[in-house]
């Protein structure tokens, strides 16, 4: 037979077994949890505290998301590929979410946020200038941009695309908020 390295097996995991009984017995209520009687009087109780598993929350933030913290506004994004950005049949969004877009490249690009003209977003069509405002990715990455002002009308193209123009550097934000053939288009600079 070969040799045994490590010692006995057995005994490197004593005091875990030990540790797992402990919680066991006090989580069954067979454990002591109050300190014994004294001569002076009766123990203090100790007030237990029992927590589930459904009690902890392992919900992580929403992602992609847009918020305005100085409108209050958090709008929960579903990512869609920068080719939908502009394209005709695209439904708008429902009223609860939007659309994140990513068509950044290596060279710059831009994010695209897609909500509903009246929802909750329709804020920012006439936020001032300066206005703060937060992206977070599918991955969770903060993209912080500053609105440059209240935002432009346009119409929809007759062949149901969105009208384009040229993206200036730096990564701009373009918050689309559309409804019936209409959209305010809404730039953040970095």
């Amino acid at each position: 037979m070969g040799t045994m390295r490590g010692g006995n097996v057995g005994m490197r995991w004593l005091p875990a077994i030990a540790v797992v009984a402990a919680l066991v017995l006090v989580a069954s209520g067979c454990g002591s949890a109050s300190p014994p009687a004294t001569s002076s009087g009766p123990a203090t109780p100790v007030t237990r505290t029992s927590v589930t598993a459904s009690a902890i929350s392992t919900a992580g933030p929403i992602l992609p998301r847009i918020e305005v913290p100085s409108l209050g506004l958090l709008l929960p994004l579903t990512a869609l590929p920068c080719s939908k950005f502009s394209a005709a049949a695209v439904p708008d969004p429902p009223a609860s979410s939007g659309y994140f877009i990513d068509c950044t490249t290596a060279g710059g690009g831009f994010l695209g946020v897609i909500a509903l003209r009246d929802g909750i977003l329709k804020a920012v069509a006439t936020a001032p200038a300066g206005t703060a405002v937060k992206i977070f990715n599918p991955v969770g990455r903060e993209i912080d941009r500053t609105l440059k002002g209240a935002g432009s009308a346009l119409n929809q193209n007759p062949d149901g695309t969105w009208p384009g123009h040229g993206v200036p550097p730096g990564m701009p934000a373009f918050i689309e908020l559309r409804a019936s053939g209409m959209q305010t288009e809404v730039e953040g600079d970095p």
